[in-house]
């Protein structure tokens, strides 16, 4: 199994994947989900040890689950990353909807109100954050050096 560890992320330490066709694809998929989200996890103090790509037995039911490993209770996750027949990828959206999904049951546990809520509110904090994110980066592509300055088109 190939194994990424995430060198100055902090709050993600390694990704394992299954090592099958396209799996450079995955790694990167599943790498860019990390980076996306770690201004949700340095939010909420959140560390998860591994994050472990798996394909479910009853390929229609899990996507995801979270479970504490005995080593000072740290978090893995388990993915279902690829389609159930193809093992192609799943969509980024997809895939980052389990993501998030998962996160959220590191503060409520179970499938609530509560649960739901706070899935809600990570996923518009998310949101709001690639939103600035997004806004800067199309500035920094708008700017044109100038004379040694950056000058606004």
């Amino acid at each position: 199994m190939p194994i990424i560890k995430l060198e100055g992320h902090g709050y993600i330490d390694k990704i394992v994947t299954l090592g099958l066709e396209n799996d450079l694809e995955v790694q990167a998929t599943l790498t860019k989900i990390c980076h996306d989200v770690k201004p949700i996890m340095e939010k909420y103090n959140w560390h998860i040890k591994k994050i472990k790509e798996f394909i479910p037995k009853e390929r229609h039911k899990l996507k995801g689950k979270l479970y504490r490993s005995n080593k000072k209770s740290r978090v893995v996750m388990l993915l279902q990353l690829r389609k159930p027949k193809s093992l192609e990828l799943d969509n980024y959206a997809h895939l980052l909807k389990i993501f998030l999904h998962e996160l959220a049951h590191l503060k409520v546990v179970e499938h609530s109100t509560d649960f739901y809520q706070f899935l809600q509110q990570i996923t518009d904090e998310f949101e709001t954050d690639q939103q600035t994110l997004d806004q800067k980066k199309l500035f920094l592509i708008r700017s044109r050096k100038l004379r040694g300055r950056t000058v606004p088109f």
